[in-house]
């Protein structure tokens, strides 16, 4: 009797991701730190390599005939253009059921210096998650339904309206014909513990930065 396989589901439709101007918060951004890498997911798999964010030059590594009073602002004004011009494109088949499931966003930091031979010197210290080696600075989550489906026409819908029509679009047949392009800047966001002289305080949730993020989905031939 031959054996039977059991083959993947024919994909409906192809999303298609495209992820610009990567900004982080605070007086140390726009940029970030060395060696941040922000990585992709869908259903718990990541689908793209790992690209790493624009990062601000050391003022040393200048290589440019300019006094040292204007360094800094070339630094910054470099940082400001690799903002601009950084995009990573995404292409991820979509197969039934994709309303329910979510774009995952995460930011992580290598704590080590990529450039030496002797990989376990630690170039970073700090951070609530920080590892040895590894830190995660930033997370965000965009639900399909929310981005596609139901889009922010009933933004100031009552909550309890809006996860009832939730419910509603769930129980039906995802479909790819109809579906809503999506544009929105994205916060990227992480837990700060409470200070040492806070014994009673709870960690918060802060925002670290923020990703433009543009999605369409559109159905295979």
């Amino acid at each position: 009797m031959a054996e039977v396989v059991d083959l993947p589901p024919r994909p409906e439709g192809l999303l298609e991701v495209s992820l610009t101007c990567p900004r982080m918060c605070g007086n140390a951004g726009p940029a970030w730190p060395r060696f941040c890498f922000v990585y992709v997911s869908f259903r718990d798999k990541v689908v793209c390599s790992p690209k790493m964010l624009p990062f601000e030059l050391d003022e040393e590594d200048v290589d440019e005939d300019i006094s040292e009073r204007d360094i800094r602002r070339y630094v910054r004004a470099q940082a400001m253009e690799d903002i601009k011009r950084w995009r990573l494109p995404i292409r991820i088949p979509m197969v039934s059921g994709w309303a329910r499931e979510s774009l995952d966003i995460h930011v992580e930091r290598v704590d080590r210096d990529m450039r030496r031979r002797d990989r376990d010197v630690v170039v970073t210290r700090g951070g609530p998650h920080t590892s040895e080696y590894t830190a995660v600075i930033g997370r965000a989550r965009v639900p399909l339904l929310d981005a596609l489906v139901i889009g922010d026409e009933e933004e100031e819908e009552a909550e309890d309206q809006k996860r009832r029509r939730r419910s509603e679009v769930e129980e039906r047949p995802s479909r790819v014909e109809g579906t809503l392009e999506f544009g929105k800047t994205v916060p990227l966001l992480d837990w700060e513990l409470p200070a040492p002289r806070d014994a009673g305080g709870k960690p918060r949730s802060v925002v670290r930065g923020s990703v433009d993020v543009h999605m369409n989905l559109r159905r295979l031939a």
